[in-house]
């Protein structure tokens, strides 16, 4: 909680440096940028946090930490926020972790987790595979997109128990695709049976996460969804085969291509098909 501020004469007594009414932080100290976080006027106080962003005030961090965690306006604990990312101070680490979990604005948690994916990467992973099970389904999906892009192996067990079962179902496709991009052998056979499954999202995600993690365990099940009644999923899975190389299966799509209906299914096949099929 921030104290009481008194007015006297024109100025704003405080528990630091006095403070005029008509202050300026462009013009000010630094302890009255400090100082001025006490002040009323929320605008006022995001500007001095902004000039100790600029002005590089690492020394100060700790205000700014203390800032972004228990201010009581959503604006000011973000600007605190991004002041110590711009000055990549020590304290980034902490803050961003914490307003990720806890902070009750879903916008200044989403932010948080964009710091963190953005700047901290690995060594914040754990809080990531937390903010999964956000209430907000909006910031789980976020979660679970840092977690299969940036390769969060520490994700899976929540992904396999309960993102592909979530109640949402952005939430549920994303889910598949992390575990895909994931490349966990030892869950292939469950992507495989995704790539089956009655949901086109989910066999649309699926199809084009293998693309990017193609594995040889996958051959016959992209051979499988050739034949996808949704175009999309039987023209990426063609793509997927060709990266995965497997000279064999040029004939296949050849014969595949002389009996789709789509033209533009059937032209990828044949254009997959030459790709394999050259020297």
């Amino acid at each position: 909680m921030r104290s009481s501020s008194i007015f006297v004469l024109g100025f704003f007594v405080l528990a630091g440096p006095a403070i005029a009414a008509d202050f300026v932080p462009k013009k000010a100290t630094d302890d009255q940028l400090v100082a001025c976080l006490e002040r009323p006027e929320l605008a006022l106080r995001v500007e001095c946090v902004e000039y100790m962003a600029r002005r590089g005030l690492v020394d100060r961090q700790d205000v700014l930490v203390a800032a972004a965690a228990s201010d009581a306006a959503p604006e000011l604990r973000k600007a605190a926020l991004e002041a110590l990312r711009d000055m990549q101070a020590p304290g980034l680490a902490g803050a961003a972790e914490h307003m990720a979990l806890t902070d009750a604005v879903s916008s200044n948690r989403a932010y948080a987790l964009g710091v963190i994916e953005k700047d901290l990467g690995q060594a914040s992973a754990s809080v990531v595979v937390k903010a999964m099970a956000d209430s907000d389904a909006t910031i789980a999906r976020k979660a679970v997109i840092i977690v299969g892009k940036l390769g969060y192996s520490e994700g899976e067990p929540w992904l396999v128990e309960h993102g592909v079962t979530h109640g949402e179902p952005a939430v549920v496709e994303q889910a598949w695709k992390s575990i895909t991009r994931l490349a966990n052998p030892d869950l292939r056979p469950r992507v495989h049976q995704a790539l089956a499954s009655g949901n086109e999202s989910v066999r649309k995600a699926v199809v084009k996460a293998m693309r990017d993690t193609v594995m040889p365990m996958d051959r016959d099940a992209l051979i499988g969804a050739l034949d996808d009644s949704n175009t999309h999923v039987a023209r990426d899975a063609a793509k997927a085969l060709v990266e995965l190389g497997d000279m064999s299966v040029a004939p296949i799509l050849r014969e595949k291509a002389a009996s789709a209906v789509d033209p533009s299914v059937r032209a990828d096949f044949e254009k997959s098909a030459a790709k394999l099929e050259a020297p």
